[in-house]
């Protein structure tokens, strides 16, 4: 069954194209430029922007790179990550891909000394602390000093859909060596704007804990049953430790002596449950040699009845699941939250260009609208924006310091950074 599963690599589409030729052409008219921002949707292509980026660069008749000397590197440290990102490279792009548990070795042993290189940043938001591995392996590397990159022709190109804190931080920091663009959607793109204008967003509520309300349950069962008359997968994000095992009681009740579920909102005749954490579903098989995750082979077959899949951790940015069966996407609830987490959670995870149109999402309806505030201002410093990396004055939201904020850049080489149209 499982090497019936067809190759996932990445196909390169318009608006990927479109993003990519803007970026080569920042780095043809700009000589000193170091590094680059593009902002793209969750779920939007940027896999395949960073696959197009690095075959324009390879094909090049002046900026040519040859393909071992370009890298795909994040601060994520994911296996899952390192997996899906390789799955959708061709071969030779491969062997230079690295999360974040294999920067201080893997990527640094490999890139150390090497001129003429081109390094994509995957979520740059993520561990983007100025202690934090990223940072002190540029900095062993020599790369958090702009005149080092422009010598060496070495090229960093970053890709988020909440750049935060690194995006400020290029602005007022690097100046001339720096640059910003947009990766637009394509038409069938569903994501927040979407989500939020058609009626798609729901508030999401706790499920356990103090605040706990039952009828936050009865809720969900009846959204589902008035939506889904065939069974879908449900996906939940619980909170960690004993908060996982009380949500699973709120809907399935105690067992009894003789093992029956009894008191739960959902019976177990009629609903079923999958645990996905770093146990359960975790696995990865090679399938005609390519990787595949056991979770995304379970959601491409339809349930035989409506099945909750309990997450914890899992299922933040870059992650990528099958959608056609998905109903439900409930975010864990938290009473202050980030909108960058939200945005990259299971919101995030929700868009893209396979949404089956009837999906429901229960999350954070103001981060969601802070989102659309801020990606259709272009990312104004005056818009309300809430991260681990940014902070809000009195006037507008500034950086915490990233390790962007570290690049040594001579007050010689000082002006406006540049914005790719």
């Amino acid at each position: 069954m499982l090497n019936e599963l067809p190759a996932t690599m990445s196909t390169v589409f318009p608006n990927q194209q479109a993003a990519s030729d803007k970026v080569i052409e920042a780095f043809e008219k700009n000589p000193k430029l170091a590094m680059m921002m593009v902002i793209g949707l969750a779920q939007g292509g940027k896999t395949g922007a960073m696959l197009a980026t690095s075959i324009d660069f390879m094909k090049h008749t002046t900026m040519g790179i040859p393909a071992e000397n370009i890298y795909i590197i994040t601060g994520f440290s994911s296996v899952d990550w390192e997996v899906q990102t390789k799955a959708r490279l061709p071969q030779e792009l491969r062997p230079n891909v690295y999360h974040r548990n294999k920067l201080d070795r893997g990527f640094k042993d490999s890139i150390q000394g090497k001129s003429n290189v081109l390094i994509l940043i995957d979520e740059v938001q993520i561990a983007a602390g100025r202690t934090h591995t990223l940072s002190k392996v540029f900095e062993s590397l020599g790369f958090l000093d702009v005149e080092y990159l422009v010598k060496k022709k070495i090229k960093v190109v970053q890709f988020s859909a909440t750049p935060n804190g690194t995006l400020y931080d290029g602005i007022d920091t690097l100046n001339e060596h720096y640059a910003i663009t947009k990766l637009e959607a394509s038409k069938g793109y569903h994501g927040v704007h979407h989500f939020y204008e058609n009626g798609r967003l729901k508030q999401f509520k706790p499920l356990s804990g103090s605040q706990y309300d039952p009828e936050s349950m009865e809720e969900l069962k009846s959204i589902i049953e008035a939506n889904y008359p065939t069974p879908r997968y449900h996906i939940i994000r619980t909170p960690t430790g004993l908060g996982q095992y009380e949500v699973i009681v709120n809907m399935f009740g105690v067992r009894d002596a003789n093992g029956k579920r009894i008191d739960g909102v959902f019976d177990e005749d009629n609903y079923d449950s999958i645990m996905y954490d770093m146990e359960n579903y975790s696995n990865t098989y090679k399938i005609k040699g390519e990787t595949i995750a056991e979770i995304d082979y379970v959601l491409k077959k339809a349930p035989e009845k409506h099945t909750f899949i309990f997450i914890k951790e899992k299922a933040r940015c870059s992650k990528t699941f099958p959608k056609t069966h998905i109903g439900i996407w409930y975010e864990r609830y938290t009473e202050n939250p980030m909108d960058d987490v939200i945005i990259q959670g299971l919101l995030g995870r929700a868009g893209g260009y396979d949404d089956p149109g009837d999906s429901i999402i229960f999350t954070s309806i103001q981060s969601a609208q802070d989102y659309l505030t801020l990606w259709d201002s272009n990312f104004d410093k005056t818009c309300d924006w809430t991260s681990r990396t940014t902070k809000k004055t009195e006037e507008e939201v500034v950086s915490k310091g990233t390790w962007v904020s570290l690049v040594r850049v001579s007050e010689t080489n000082k002006s406006e950074p540049g914005v790719a149209q």
